[in-house]
């Protein structure tokens, strides 16, 4: 168990997540929603949709082919 103060962030209050406590799921800036559950406030990470930009932030390795895989023989859509 951890403590922590609140303290004044604007006009709201705010208190510091110790790092222990951030798992995968939380990351700086991530929103999150709160619920007050009888004396208790629970946290859970907004699953943010799943793009193509969000996969490659943070990628640093080649940039991918580009595979000409010629025209279309059949039915299938480009």
């Amino acid at each position: 168990m951890a403590t922590a103060t609140l303290t004044r962030m604007g006009n709201s209050v705010g208190v510091a997540i110790p790092k222990e406590f951030r798992g995968p799921g939380f990351e700086l800036g991530d929103k999150v929603t709160i619920e007050y559950d009888g004396g208790s406030l629970r946290l859970t990470p907004v699953r943010r949709p799943m793009t193509l930009q969000s996969l490659m932030d943070g990628y640093e390795g080649p940039s991918p082919e580009i595979v000409d895989l010629g025209a279309p023989m059949g039915r299938e859509l480009w």
